[in-house]
């Protein structure tokens, strides 16, 4: 490739956290395609949502040369947040050499050194396609180091190859993955009924006289014990009633609702954690705020400090995290499964729903 030469690598991203992590590697893509691959390199990000086809996938390859045209890139890579999956792991990265198209699944890439892993997954494939002589089909894969990475080459009319995990920790960078592209934050806004319940619980401890004296006698390991519990029941609970839990499919399948379903307690736990968290600062607020240390001290029996307060706090927000599970009846159900998943998979979900419902009623 002569150096004055120019070619444009378009990231095509789902919004979100997938086109954000786009953006991030634009720049440095640029930079290395110039470096690995020779000539001038331009990257452009596109966030755009591409339909599912029924299987609940993103056909991409099927559609990847007209968004090349239209685009007039030489090379178009998909950044998706839809986790992929093989009988052998999950799927890394899918690429079609001879239509200059790759497909990068960001839950894959795991939770830490997504940016470093995604640059060099598409700087590899597209070095290794321009690097071939066009007699064979090129090796998008060749020479990738490390033994949890393997390649699996479909045969048919086109070749893609699969880049995926293996080994036996093969499932928890991408369970880890699901987990930040699912944004557990966002659950805590979805449970703004539990979270207004659970708050009106913990300010009747902190006036109840009798909530006193039980969190005085308590241990810091009981109240632990008190707090892991109710988030445990609350997690549950969310779990029963909003149908969060899948069902096993085959082996393949088996995995998959293995992965997905420890994604999906995780991501509740956290999202529970940081509600219970909250719910402790403000009764810390509270209680410092209405109970005065002389009238504490006249109903323990003896003298009082922080640590007298920080206990009387949470108990009040063990109290009211187990009083939110019985807010959650009160919370959107859909609103509940939107907060739980990333975007995509959310729609995949609900498309997966929508066609058992109209195979019911069939």
């Amino acid at each position: 490739m002569s150096t004055d030469e120019s070619r444009t690598v378009g990231l095509v991203a789902d919004p979100g956290i997938a086109a954000a992590m786009a953006g991030r590697v634009a720049g440095a893509l640029e930079a290395r395609l110039s470096e690995a691959v020779g000539g001038r390199w331009r990257a452009e990000v596109d966030e755009r949502r591409l339909p599912l086809d029924p299987s609940g996938d993103v056909p991409f390859f099927s559609s990847a040369r007209r968004i090349r045209e239209e685009t007039g890139w030489d090379w178009v890579v998909y950044v998706t947040e839809l986790p992929r999956f093989l009988e052998d792991g999950p799927m890394l990265a899918e690429a079609d050499g001879e239509e200059c198209a790759g497909m990068l699944s960001l839950p894959a890439f795991g939770a830490v050194g997504v940016r470093r892993r995604l640059l060099r997954a598409a700087v590899h494939m597209i070095r290794e396609t321009e690097g071939g002589d066009g007699s064979s089909p090129p090796g998008l894969w060749s020479g990738r180091p490390g033994a949890r990475l393997r390649r699996r080459v479909d045969s048919g009319e086109r070749t893609v190859e699969y880049l995926h995990r293996a080994g036996p920790l093969r499932l928890l960078p991408a369970v880890l993955g699901t987990i930040r592209t699912n944004r557990p934050l966002d659950l805590v806004a979805a449970l703004s009924n539990s979270l207004a319940l659970a708050a009106a619980t913990g300010a009747f401890g902190i006036f109840y006289g009798s909530i006193w004296t039980m969190s005085d006698a308590l241990s810091p390991a009981r109240l632990t014990v008190i707090s892991a519990a109710v988030i445990v029941l609350l997690v549950v609970w969310l779990i029963v009633r909003n149908g969060l839990w899948d069902s096993p499919r085959g082996l393949a399948g088996r995995r998959e609702a293995w992965m997905s379903n420890a994604a999906t307690l995780l991501t509740l736990a956290t999202g529970v954690l940081v509600m219970h968290l909250a719910l402790l600062l403000v009764m810390v607020a509270l209680g410092g705020t209405v109970i005065e240390p002389g009238y504490l001290e006249s109903q323990l029996g003896h003298p009082v400090g922080p640590g007298d307060y920080a206990q009387l706090a949470w108990l009040s927000a063990s109290l009211g995290t187990l009083a939110g599970a019985l807010g959650s009846n009160f919370n959107s159900e859909e609103a509940v499964r939107e907060a739980t998943y990333s975007r995509r998979v959310y729609e995949r979900r609900r498309l997966a729903r929508e066609m058992e419902e109209d195979a019911d009623g069939e």
